[in-house]
């Protein structure tokens, strides 16, 4: 650059020439100093070059006298390359957007400027020639103190970025963005800069700004809940509505937060959707954090990239517990009012939907004469007259097709080909999670003349939506409809043309009801929220009235400020009409379960007072037992005191009655006395009542037992063993009895040695009465036997008595059945059954084994 060219610079840019000077010539030093040192790397690299190929030392000699001509050549021309770089720099300068500008870090001089700043900041360049501060006067008012404050960097020596906004002289606004860096050169501090005008990308901010906040109110006023999971199953999105309910839980995985299971839940709808790229639905049941309990409708959609690929999931969540909940309750109802009609006395049939019967209950099997299993199998046109079957057939058929109830008058043919006139009523339900058809028949051969006619219809609805979308609309600060979707047209019946531009009162309110949801709309607007939405009536195009549930949110713009309200709608005419039709049939089944309260206690005190007279029988009857075993008991202490007296007699007779006599026969006076005493506390303490549970030994209970009857044992020769299995020991004499720890169990010891007695007694009835006619020619047996399996306690009592003919095992524990003809009562095992079911909470069973019968006792430890 040539003096002349310096000044004239210095003097257009307001420069001291000096200054452009030093800057031109380290910029020429720097190129000078690099193209040297580049020659010296290509002389060395010749050098080498030439001492490690000799060989080609002519063609190395040529290479070298080249590069040595291409440095001259260089060097030559550098003067003309730095003027042609200059050049291109200028052109570069005056034909890009971005401006380039040099100034003291103090913004006292302005050293270059790029043309662009003219169009960039709406300001000439030589006014910031002029002025280097100048350009503040194109700041926006409320940046200027701002960018002041951030430009305090340059007094540092530091870099700055920093945006804001300029006004052009036509008074429009640009948004700027500026760049600085220190640079020192030779002494002198210098900032370079770059400035960009970047209006269009803050435009763009801005919409995808206010883009983001209108989704996301649409989002929050949507009344499903909205959140997306990527492939790991990790929670990338959560709408508001489920931040308020679980927290902000981004990051976790989806299937710990949502259901708190530690891997992939079963049915998940995004691991179907993962797998074959389609939406799926599935119903779940989730526990809040609170403990409140949700059925959820979960949607689950994938979400692709730009190369088709799956990358996440998005689930749409829908809170159906209001329905699943009004659908359970009429289903329970439905329930009872079937059990009720299973009650009814008439015949029931469940027919799969291709003819064949399932099942039957017993009134079927008394009308048709036939067994359970027998009808189970055949097709139901088998039952039919012929002159019915096509009939029958058709009504059939269009019940499955339309789902409707079917009445009909047939005749059907029973076991003995008796054609039975029958009302059938018949319809599609749910048995065993299939669809079949309950088939009611009603015998009215007896009712024919006094019916006039019997209609019953039944139906069953499942009413669950499988992704219902809820109607969104929007309206303006002014309350002018501005938005709304086709669900939303859909629900009301009017086109979008239709509704767009109105005002309310709008044309789809409900007359009686647009004061509520004026007042509604006038509440959100003041800035309340009504998160639970509220419930309202709006009127159909055709004037059919349904209602409605809104929940309302506030529009935002960019700025945050208020642009209107956006509605979320939900048609919840059905459920309305749920809830009537539950409270009418819970008012029935109220009353029919009151009624039938008041049947069941008066059943109930006549049962108990019957269970008084035979417990008081029962007593009476033990009683007569204990008697009867006291004297058997005492039989022997009887004689053994009788032979005393007698003795004493011939004692003084023959002149033996001296004291010692007198001493020793007083001693054996007295214990038999005492045994006889014993006797009776016995008895009086195994047949005393008590309320209390005891902990005790089964095996010791038993010899107990024995030992109240064993006298009246052996005198019918009856032999007795109690068995221990646990332990592989057996007793054959109660005084011989050891404490088993494995059979101890807590109940009501009084009443099971009660029911021990009793069978004990039964057996030896039997072995007596078999040895009487002739048929036991051995020694009788009885046999108590315990085992163990798990937590139930199981004793046997066995006899060889000759058993329990097969035709009465069933009947042995009825109410005053016996077969002991006048000698028995009835109610020994009956009271016994009783005791161990009831009292015991245990069971009782007969049956016959080898020459004998066998009771068998079940009690839980």
């Amino acid at each position: 650059m040539t003096a002349g060219k310096i000044e004239d610079n210095g003097s257009k840019y307001k420069l001291f020439p000096e200054v452009l000077l030093s800057i031109a010539q380290g910029f020429i030093k720097k190129r000078v100093s690099e193209l040297n040192e580049a020659g010296k790397r290509v002389q060395e690299a010749a050098q080498m070059a030439e001492y490690f190929f000799l060989q080609k030392k002519e063609e190395l000699k040529k290479n070298k006298e080249q590069v040595i001509n291409l440095i001259k050549y260089r060097s030559e021309r550098l003067p003309s390359a730095l003027h042609e770089h200059d050049e291109l720099i200028k052109l570069l300068m005056r034909n890009i957007n971005e401006v380039f500008w040099i100034a003291d870090s103090g913004l006292t001089k302005t050293f270059y400027v790029s043309p662009g700043y003219e169009t960039v900041m709406g300001l000439s360049c030589e006014s910031l020639y002029d002025n280097p501060r100048s350009f503040l006067n194109a700041i926006h008012p409320d940046d200027k103190g701002r960018l002041l404050s951030d430009m305090e960097v340059m007094k540092k020596g530091l870099p700055f970025s920093h945006d804001y906004r300029v006004v052009h002289p036509d008074m429009s606004v640009r948004w700027i963005w500026s760049r600085g860096f220190p640079d020192s050169k030779d002494g002198l501090s210098v900032y370079v800069g770059i400035v960009e005008d970047i209006t269009e990308r803050k435009r763009m901010e801005y919409d995808l700004i206010a883009q983001r906040n209108k989704m996301k109110t649409i989002i929050d006023a949507m009344q499903d809940y909205i959140t997306i999971q990527d492939l790991e199953y990790n929670i990338t999105f959560q709408c508001e509505s489920l931040k308020s309910i679980f927290g902000n839980r981004l990051g976790e995985k989806c299937y710990c937060v949502y259901e708190r299971n530690e891997s992939v839940c079963e049915g998940c709808p995004i691991e179907l959707s993962y797998k074959d790229g389609k939406p799926h639905m599935s119903l779940r049941k989730v526990q809040l954090p609170n403990g409140e309990i949700r059925y959820s409708e979960v949607t689950a959609n994938p979400i692709r990239d730009a190369d088709g690929n799956i990358v996440s999931c998005l689930e749409i969540v829908k809170n159906v517990t209001a329905d699943y909940e009004a659908a359970e309750a009429v289903r329970a109802s439905e329930e009872k009012y079937r059990n009720l009609l299973n009650g009814a006395g008439d015949a029931i049939v469940i027919v799969g939907l291709d003819g064949c019967i399932i099942d039957a209950n017993k009134k079927a099997e008394e009308l048709l004469a036939r067994a359970k299993d027998e009808i189970a199998g055949m097709f139901y046109e088998l039952l039919m007259s012929d002159k019915e079957i096509e009939r029958t057939r058709n009504a059939f058929e269009n019940t499955i097709m339309s789902g409707s109830g079917l009445l009909l008058n047939v005749q059907i043919k029973s076991a003995d080909d008796a054609f039975i006139p029958v009302d059938i009523n018949a319809s599609v339900v749910e048995y065993g999670g299939r669809k079949v058809i309950q088939a009611i028949a009603r015998d009215i051969r007896k009712r024919l003349e006094l019916e006039k006619h019997i209609a019953t219809e039944h139906a069953f609805r499942k009413a669950i939506e499988d992704c219902a979308v809820a109607g969104i609309a929007a309206v303006n600060l002014e309350g002018r409809l501005i938005y709304a979707n086709p669900s939303f047209c859909k629900m009301v019946g009017y086109s979008e043309d239709e509704l767009l531009g109105s005002l309310p009162p709008f044309k789809h309110w409900a007359p009686e009801d647009a004061a509520n949801i004026n007042s509604t709309l006038k509440a959100v607007l003041s800035g309340q929220m009504l998160p639970e939405g509220t419930d309202v009536i709006y009127k159909r195009k055709n004037n059919e009235r349904i209602n409605v549930n809104i929940r309302n949110s506030r529009l935002f713009n960019a700025e945050g400020e208020i642009t209107g309200v956006l509605g979320s709608m939900v048609d919840i005419t059905s459920r309305k009409a749920m809830e009537n039709e539950l409270k009418e049939k819970t008012e029935i089944l109220t009353e029919l379960n009151y009624n039938l309260m008041e049947l069941v206690n008066t059943k109930v005190y006549e049962i108990r007072c019957k269970d008084q007279l035979l417990l008081q029988q029962s007593k009476m009857a033990a009683m007569g037992e204990m008697i009867s075993a006291i004297a058997h008991q005492w039989r022997q202490p009887l004689n053994s005191l009788g032979l005393i007296v007698q003795d004493i007699k011939d004692a003084y007779e023959y002149g033996e009655l001296d004291a010692a006599y007198i001493d020793s026969t007083v001693k054996n006076s007295l214990k038999q006395l005492d045994f006889m005493s014993s006797t009776i506390d016995v008895f009086r303490s195994f047949f005393k009542p008590s309320q209390e549970k005891e902990t005790f030994d089964i095996i010791e209970v038993s010899s107990e037992v024995f030992s109240m009857i064993s006298s009246q044992l052996k005198t019918n020769s009856i032999a007795y063993r109690i068995s221990c299995h646990i332990h592989n020991r057996t007793f054959l004499d109660f005084s011989e009895v050891v404490p088993c720890e494995a059979t101890v169990i807590t109940t009501y010891k009084s009443q099971l040695a009660h029911v021990l007695l009793n069978l004990i007694n039964n057996a030896k009835d039997a072995i007596v009465q078999r040895r009487e006619h002739g048929f036991l020619l051995e020694e009788g047996m009885i046999s108590v036997d315990c085992y163990k399996e798990g937590g139930i306690l199981r004793v046997e009592v066995s006899d060889n008595g000759g058993g329990i003919p097969q035709e009465i095992i069933e009947k042995i524990f009825d109410q005053y059945f016996t077969t002991k003809s006048e000698k028995g009562t009835g109610i020994g095992l009956y009271m016994s059954k009783v005791i161990v079911e009831e009292s015991l909470g245990g069971k009782i069973y007969a049956s016959t084994k080898d020459s004998g019968s066998v009771f068998t006792i079940e009690l839980y430890v």
